[in-house]
């Protein structure tokens, strides 16, 4: 897994790419949680993920409970499989995701 970030204003900016699975999950974890001091919303870009696993999940979840709930974090360019995976398990609901058509 790769992870890329960028701070714009107070919006943390974070680009995934790989799979985030058990091992990787930590890290990533710790790489946004590292940042989110002063910041007001994350955007996560999966557009290069193509595994997630339920250890991937609650780093969101994790994240979004940091932030407060109030939306202020947002996945994107999610795609089909993957999209199905967090709607499955009840993440669309929670968290703002939008979809990537390809």
């Amino acid at each position: 897994m790769k992870v890329e970030k960028e701070i714009n204003n107070k919006e943390l900016i974070v680009k995934v790419s790989g799979q985030i699975n058990t091992l990787t999950s930590i890290d990533l974890e710790k790489e946004i949680c590292n940042d989110l001091t002063g910041i007001e919303s994350v955007t996560i870009d999966l557009m290069h993920v193509d595994y997630i696993s339920s250890a991937g999940i609650r780093v969101f979840m994790y994240i979004n409970k940091q932030l407060g709930y109030n939306d202020a974090l947002k996945i994107i360019n999610v795609d089909h499989d993957l999209y199905q995976v967090l709607y499955d398990v009840g993440v669309t609901d929670i968290i703002n995701i939008e979809r990537y058509e390809q």
